[in-house]
């Protein structure tokens, strides 16, 4: 038994369901990752983990539009390591989140699957983006040589951070509102 399936057994039983059952059920098919939650009686953490990605980069705007201002300088280069690891933290929570979500996922057609195979997709992105961002980040403070290249490569990740936060955050609203996943309709 391999520790795959001793997670989906420990999972199911947590859960009172019977295992058969749950691995008859696929739930990101694009998607070369066969980790899954399927404890049905969490609640789902998604919606709310979400947030965070946006929260952070605009606390992490926040702190890098106000370092060049004299009053404020000191608390926004304090704020800046803080901000960009709040940015890791939160995409990661909102990334493995997704996974319960995705487990959970109600209403699902064709062209929902693939919705949600392309907003894995892009999360996962996003998520390599904020880790390189930090990398990047912690390079340039203590880098000696090619301080500027670490500069450089900083504020490329940190305006695809941006924009792809914005970008899957598009993709996930499209998921409930357009294809009305995990929404339960009113009869």
């Amino acid at each position: 038994m391999n520790v795959y399936s001793k997670m989906m057994s420990l999972c199911c039983f947590l859960a009172g369901r019977d295992r058969r059952e749950d691995e008859s059920r696929r739930i990101l098919p694009l998607s070369p990752i066969s980790f899954r939650f399927t404890v049905s009686r969490m609640v789902d953490l998604h919606p709310p983990a979400s947030g965070l990605p946006l929260a952070s980069i605009l606390l992490l705007c926040f702190a890098e539009l106000s370092r060049k201002l004299p009053r404020i300088s000191e608390i926004a280069r304090s704020l800046r390591p803080v901000a960009v690891i709040l940015c890791v933290v939160a995409v990661l929570t909102s990334f493995l989140t997704g996974y319960q979500a995705s487990s959970r996922a109600i209403n699902l057609t064709t062209a929902s699957e693939q919705a949600m195979a392309i907003h894995h997709s892009w999360g996962k992105g996003l998520l390599v983006s904020s880790l390189l961002l930090a990398t990047f980040f912690f390079l340039e403070r203590v880098a000696t040589y090619g301080k500027k290249m670490f500069v450089f490569l900083y504020y490329l990740f940190f305006i695809l951070q941006v924009v792809g936060t914005i970008w899957v955050g598009t993709l996930g609203g499209e998921l409930v509102f357009k294809h009305a996943v995990n929404v339960e309709r009113l009869q």
